[in-house]
């Protein structure tokens, strides 16, 4: 669904608006949660463990950056995100591009993994990245609440 579509426009929006308006503000963050995963899955609902995966693992990784042993937390973080990032956007590149050299060298082509590429994977990993580095510098809080942090 796309912010210009039809259906985003004169359906998924003011669903989301009128309930937002008339429940409790303890229960506000949670139904922006849904309404952002059920936004993201409508492209894909495969690529939306991508999405999650992501979140959690920051989560994470921000909590363990705030206890102990900063430095190396925060590397793994990054490893982890550009690990995310490189597979999804480089990976089809990267085989095809093994299977030219291979085919000039005498190896066998190795199958093409066919990844699709999860929308918005460059943004909320670039996003990830900074809120890591920010907790890292104390430059932010590090977010304890799980939906906030998703949000």
């Amino acid at each position: 669904m796309l912010f210009s579509s039809l259906t985003f426009i004169f359906i998924f929006l003011p669903v989301v608006i009128f309930t937002y308006y008339l429940i409790t503000p303890k229960a506000k963050n949670i139904v922006l949660m849904i309404a952002s995963m059920f936004f993201y899955a409508w492209g894909g609902v495969s690529l939306s463990s991508v999405l999650i995966i992501s979140i959690l693992g920051n989560y994470l990784f921000g909590l363990w950056i705030n206890k102990q042993h900063r430095k190396v937390s925060l590397t793994v973080g990054i490893v982890f995100n550009l690990l995310l990032l490189g597979t999804f956007k480089y990976g089809n590149f990267l085989v095809e591009n093994l299977n030219i050299l291979g085919k000039h060298i005498g190896f066998q082509n190795i199958k093409d993994p066919g990844i699709v590429l999860p929308l918005g994977i460059s943004f909320f990993t670039f996003q990830a990245l900074s809120y890591l580095i920010d907790v890292y510098r104390k430059e932010t809080p590090v977010q304890k609440n799980f939906f906030y942090l998703a949000l």
